[in-house]
């Protein structure tokens, strides 16, 4: 191409590039319609509103359970140790730690006094509000019937829920041998509890002795740590998982909203018989005292194979209808894991259960008796 001939094709490119409309040029009036573009707003939104989970452990019991969760590691979620005794806090591996009630107690703790736990926890209210600025979800967990779990528990599931968080709150109640005084501010602490979460899961101790009484303690404190770390998990996949029909945070903050006591359960099957497996799995813990029955809402998450079927799915929604009131709202999901070959994992979430623990039920509790009224000053 001679000079003269490069110099003409150049002015020819100019005029084209002028000339040229792209698909995207916002004169053009479907420009805000393009597919990339609206995939590229898409993105920019989903990194932006991702769901922010919180798993907060109050107290001795709740930070040895956050402990165990974080060296056990659920992406998607913070783990997050509170607590008024610093050398505790100081051993607990969480990823966030708060000291409550530093002018109040020194750092020493609340010496088994539900009061003083309460009290650190309204001392430090502020810092528990900037520290759930954002978050989504809050678990909280707490062994109840000491000082700080049984006191402050409440006032971080209230603080929480003023920031605008849905909170789900697992606890423990002693084990019977542990004396009047400690299980009657469990049961106090647990009444305030479910009056400042959105939804409760109750685990009492004296269940370990009945279904695992062989065991080392400290085992069997990791069988009542693992319903926690179910819950957790099986949230945390539910909201962050791409799935082919889908189950997104909303539908987890609708159910659980319904309030009262709750159930999260994951199970897996394999084989012939791998929906029956897994919907067992999900559904029934020997820790967890409820009846599902009167469940008045539920989310599944269905997750299974390339070779997930049809069948597969009515099969697992089937079989929670079926052991749940008829009137109940069940939301359903799936997703398909590829490695996952004649394999189902279900993740169940059932809220509107019924517990024997409920500060308004009628069925007595069959290792504590009538709950006592809450002893908290007015």
């Amino acid at each position: 191409m001679t000079s003269v001939e490069s110099i003409i094709r150049g002015i020819q490119l100019a005029d084209e590039a002028r000339n040229y409309k792209s698909p995207y040029d916002e004169d053009d009036p479907l420009a805000e319609f393009k597919a990339q573009v609206v995939d590229n707003d898409i993105e920019l939104a989903i990194k932006n509103s991702r769901s922010r989970i919180f798993a907060c452990g109050v107290g001795g019991a709740g930070s040895n359970a956050i402990n165990r969760l974080t060296l056990t590691g659920i992406p998607g979620a913070t783990t997050v140790a509170i607590n008024t005794d610093q050398r505790h806090l100081h051993m607990v591996s969480s990823e966030l730690k708060l000291i409550i009630g530093k002018e109040l107690t020194g750092g020493l703790g609340a010496g088994n006094d539900p009061v003083i736990g309460r009290a650190s926890a309204e001392e430090s209210y502020e810092s528990l509000l900037k520290l759930f600025n954002n978050v989504n979800l809050v678990f909280v967990t707490a062994g109840l019937g000491g000082g700080t779990g049984t006191g402050a528990a409440p006032i971080v599931a209230r603080a929480a829920r003023e920031s605008g968080a849905l909170v789900i709150s697992v606890c423990t109640l002693p084990f019977k041998v542990e004396g009047e005084v400690r299980i009657r501010n469990a049961m106090m602490g647990l009444k305030e509890l479910y009056q400042e979460s959105d939804t409760v899961i109750v685990i009492p101790n004296e269940k370990l002795i009945e279904i695992a009484p062989d065991l080392p303690w400290h085992a069997a404190f990791k069988l009542a740590d693992e319903i926690l770390i179910r819950a957790v998990r099986g949230i945390t996949n539910v909201v962050i998982k791409e799935q082919i029909v889908s189950v997104d945070f909303s539908d987890i903050r609708k159910i659980l909203q319904i309030g009262g006591s709750a159930i999260i359960g994951m199970g897996m099957g394999e084989g012939s018989n791998k929906v029956h497996e897994a919907m067992e799995a999900a559904l029934k813990n020997p820790l967890v005292d409820v009846d599902l029955a009167e469940a008045k809402g539920a989310v599944i998450s269905i997750t299974g194979g390339e070779d997930l079927s049809m069948q597969d799915i009515y099969q697992c929604i089937n079989l929670l209808k079926s052991q749940i009131n008829p009137k109940a709202e069940v939301i359903w999901g799936t997703t398909i894991e590829p490695s996952f070959k004649d394999k189902i994992q279900v993740t169940a979430v059932l809220s509107g259960v019924t517990s024997p623990y409920e500060p308004t039920a009628t069925v007595e509790d069959p290792f504590y008796g009538d709950m006592p009224e809450a002893i908290f000053p007015e």
